[in-house]
């Protein structure tokens, strides 16, 4: 299996990556690119359009607590990923994305920081199937990522397209 053939570091990574697309897109975000090759602080980068939110941003509440929880599903899903690939947890290198995933679940349970972490563990089942349920297209993304170094926007909706429909 070509999985095998790459350290575990890069395989982990590549799943970590490959989830957090293939989310953010079923989430309506808009993909740039995603790579493999280290960015400052991090094993490798899936950037999209829009930026993680750092403020709360304007409009309809439930449709803000939609937008939040969406880019909350995003954040887990490359941890969530690399555990269904890896069978192993590794929290350290999940740290800046629970931070953020925390930063935006305290927009909506205020003064609480263990009522925190129930919000964002409360999105980890939904992602985790829908993660599985696509499982070959994750595959497939975090192989090519790894093979190839990175992927652009293109190319990531290309092999979502060959792997079949959602």
């Amino acid at each position: 299996m070509v999985a095998e053939l790459f350290p575990p570091d890069e395989r982990r990574t590549s799943f970590h990556e490959a989830g957090h697309a293939l989310i953010g897109l079923r989430r309506g975000l808009h993909l740039e690119a995603l790579q493999m090759e280290p960015l400052p602080g991090l094993a490798g980068g899936t950037r999209f359009r829009e930026p993680i939110p750092e403020r709360v941003p304007l409009g309809p509440p439930p449709e803000v607590r939609k937008y939040l929880e969406g880019w909350i599903d995003v954040l887990v899903a490359g941890d969530e990923a690399a555990l269904e690939a890896t069978g192993t947890d590794d929290p350290g290198r999940a740290h800046a994305d629970l931070q953020h995933a925390l930063r935006l679940a305290n927009h909506w349970v205020f003064d609480h920081p263990a009522a925190l972490a129930v919000v964002v563990d409360a999105h980890r089942p939904r992602v985790r199937a829908e993660l599985y349920a696509e499982w070959a297209t994750v595959q497939a993304i975090a192989e090519a990522v790894r093979e190839r170094r990175a992927l652009s926007a293109d190319e990531v909706h290309a092999i979502i397209a060959a792997t079949g429909p959602r």
